[in-house]
């Protein structure tokens, strides 16, 4: 009997790349008046697989988010503000999200935010963004505009309502490919006092900048008050992908402007032409460098930590519609990381190619085969048992976890090989959630077995007799 253990190492650093992808963190603000102060909210919505979990009591699971949260204003530190953020405790993976309230005098000001996983402390997130409050109340003014994914009425008392409003803010300032509107909020302040009766809003859209072509006006009447809350919604259904500035400007009848404040967005689009995906592609070249066969290998390399574009990927994959592999490849890598898709990009398909030569079969892709996927889901395993000399027993596998990226411990794979074909593993059992569970593993791993007497119920049957050659139990118990 042979018992090996070894720990898989790769020629790459394995720290430069997290298979969690680090956090992922959507962070909004808009700053608003009103009768007893000026305030500034931010938004932070986490995507959950992003974080490191803790396993509690009945499978369910937690994650931690430390956030902290510095002011500066014209004088100096003007706030502080530091506080662990808790995961909705569920047996499933969530994304969570959390608002912020700070009351501020006029004056202009720089918010350093940071999250950081309390689990992984160096899996962090840094953000920077400025805000200026000039609320002059002898003046027309507007709050900054908040873009949506969604609104409905509500009477709660929460951050997110305003006006009896449920405002959800619109992730990262992207609009999807399918989205045929945009929906957003602004206040209105002083109209009451430079504008009789009413006024109009002015709704502008140009692609790029500011200055850039307009591509979309329209105009909107409103009863003119101290405060005027307005949420708008413009048709983007027409607009091609990239980069857009949305402004909104306060009209009087005679169509002279007050006041305006603008916010950028960008749109993906769904492509069917290669003069406008030369244009979308512009200022992602390395995505647009990819031919059919690298686009159709990164997409199902990528198969294992992107899950939710699975059923997308494999219909882009089965047409060979390049447009679609491109868009999605960019959707993943550009949500996973907004400022480095194409560093992390070749990262992650550095370590692809080495699980597709190290578990290559003959079927399909290394990362297709179960121990592929487990890698590149999980990352390199703690410990490995590899057994191949146990005579009842088909060739085994025992993979460990200390600590998986969604925060599992001790978490253990069982693949097996009944074909006894070369490389041919297959996962029998695993305790990690979500993966593949059999309580009778080891009568199946066993099966080669002739002596053992046949069990009297043999579906609740779950173990084999003990035997100096079957191993399997004790190293799955003791690692």
């Amino acid at each position: 009997m042979k018992k090996f253990i070894f720990f898989i190492v790769l020629m790459i650093s394995f720290n430069d790349f997290n298979f969690a992808r680090g956090i992922v963190a959507s962070i909004t603000h808009a700053g608003y008046h009103s009768s007893q102060g000026d305030f500034v909210d931010v938004f932070i919505e986490v995507l959950g697989s992003s974080m490191s979990y803790i396993s509690l009591d009945s499978n369910y699971i937690e994650g931690r988010l430390g956030v902290v949260i510095l002011i500066k204003g014209e004088e100096g530190v003007e706030a502080l503000d530091s506080l662990i953020l808790t995961s909705p405790r569920s047996k499933k993976v969530l994304d969570f999200k959390h608002a912020f309230r700070y009351p501020l005098d006029n004056g202009h000001y720089i918010f350093d935010v940071e999250l950081f996983d309390i689990y992984k402390p160096n899996n962090k997130l840094k953000a920077e963004f400025e805000v200026d409050l000039k609320y002059e109340l002898s003046n027309i003014n507007l709050s900054d505009i908040l873009l949506l994914a969604s609104f409905e009425p509500s009477h709660k008392i929460s951050k997110y309502v305003k006006s009896g409003v449920y405002l959800e803010p619109l992730p990262f300032n992207i609009c999807e490919a399918d989205m045929r509107t945009l929906s957003y909020y602004v206040e209105v302040y002083g109209t009451d006092e430079s504008i009789p009766d009413a006024f109009v809003l002015k709704i502008q859209i140009f692609k790029d900048s500011i200055d850039g072509k307009l591509v979309s006006e329209q105009y909107k009447r409103a009863n003119s008050g101290e405060v005027v809350p307005m949420l708008l919604i413009s048709p983007i259904e027409d607009l091609t992908a990239g980069l857009y500035c949305l402004r909104i400007q306060v009209l009087d009848r005679n169509k002279r402007i007050y006041n305006g404040k603008a916010i950028f967005f960008r749109k993906f689009e769904h492509l069917t032409q290669k003069d406008s995906a030369d244009n979308h592609w512009k200022t992602l070249e390395w995505v647009n460098s990819l031919s059919l066969s690298d686009l159709r290998y990164s997409l199902k390399a990528i198969s294992p930590i992107a899950e939710e574009l699975n059923q997308a990927m494999n219909k882009a994959i089965l047409k060979n519609d390049i447009s679609e592999m491109r868009r999605l490849l960019v959707k993943y890598w550009l949500k996973s990381y907004p400022r480095s898709s194409e560093e992390h990009y070749h990262k992650f398909m550095n370590v692809a190619k080495y699980v597709d030569e190290r578990f290559k079969s003959g079927f399909g892709y290394g990362f297709e085969t179960d121990r592929g996927r487990v890698f590149l889901k999980y990352g390199k395993p703690s410990q490995v048992i590899t057994e191949t000399a146990e005579p009842e027993a088909y060739p085994y596998e025992i993979w460990v976890y200390n600590r998986t990226p969604d925060g599992q411990t001790r978490v253990k794979f069982l693949f097996y090989n009944p074909s006894l074909a070369a490389d041919q593993m297959i996962l029998l059992h695993s305790t990690a959630i979500g993966e593949t569970y059999n309580d009778k593993w080891e009568r199946i791993l066993y099966g080669k077995a002739t002596s053992d007497p046949q069990p009297s119920n043999y579906l609740d049957e779950k173990h084999v007799q003990d035997g100096f050659l079957r191993r399997a139990r004790e190293y799955f118990e003791d690692n």
